[in-house]
């Protein structure tokens, strides 16, 4: 048994290796799914073969404890255990990081799309155009094409307007 599990902790290892020099080779969005996996695997192995007791026997107790502090395994399982933890940390912290990304960017579109509906309801207030039924299509049309455009300047400019924000709000205020 304890062989058994040296060697798959070997393999748990080897294939994180693989991993990661497939991340490298391909970038990082290609190996989540296969991390996910392993880290699914490994998780079922700890559960399944990772226990301390063999035998309720005193004798057996104490040669099954010899062998695993003789072949490493405990120290194997701890080492092969932190480099999973700390490649699943990692793939948090990039997740969290897209996610406020694209969270900043969708408020900067909704921000100057919330102006855009304030400013055409002003539209529909009829305080400017005293003969409003001649030109509605007119001032509808041009109403909507404005917006429409500003709508997609923002949204391509998000990642631009996402940095300048985020500068803004770095910025330590002035004293007085």
């Amino acid at each position: 048994l304890l062989l058994y599990i040296r060697v798959v902790l070997f393999r748990f290892s080897g294939a994180l290796s693989k991993i990661s020099a497939d991340a490298r080779e391909k970038g990082e969005k290609d190996w989540h799914e296969t991390f996910d996996k392993l880290r699914w695997n490994f998780s079922l192995f700890a559960n399944l073969y990772q226990f301390p007791l063999l035998s309720n026997q005193q004798q057996a107790i104490e040669m099954y404890t010899l062998a695993r502090k003789h072949m490493d395994v405990d120290e194997l399982f701890e080492e092969v255990e932190k480099e999973i933890n700390s490649s699943h940390e990692y793939l948090e912290i990039q997740e969290a990081e897209q996610e406020t990304r694209a969270t900043t960017r969708l408020t900067v579109v909704a921000t100057v799309g919330m102006v855009l509906a304030v400013a055409t309801g002003f539209l529909g207030m009829n305080i400017w155009i005293m003969d409003w039924k001649k030109h509605s299509w007119l001032v509808f049309i041009l109403t909507m094409a404005g917006s429409t455009f500003l709508l997609l300047l923002t949204i391509k400019c998000s990642n631009r307007l996402y940095k300048y924000f985020d500068r803004l709000a770095r910025q330590k205020p002035k004293k007085k």
